[in-house]
């Protein structure tokens, strides 16, 4: 048996066994991200909202495409 042979069949249960760590590990990192970024770009847009709120003495401001929660 050849050393190429021997080495190929050697590594392939440590390579699948990091996959399986790496891609759970990424799943859960990834969805922790993911959540903070959300909170994140909903907190700087309600405060967006409220700043253009006092801009403009309370009138609601006219913009295309944002996604300003309903006033309350």
């Amino acid at each position: 048996m050849s050393v190429a042979a021997k080495a190929s069949k050697s590594i392939l249960p440590p390579f699948l066994v990091f996959m399986a760590t790496a891609g759970t590990y990424t799943f859960i990192s990834a969805r922790g991200e993911g959540s903070k970024i959300d909170d994140a770009r909903t907190r700087f847009e309600e405060s967006r909202h409220r700043q253009e709120l006092r801009i403009t003495h309370g009138e609601e401001p006219i913009h295309e495409g944002t996604r300003y929660p309903a006033a309350a």
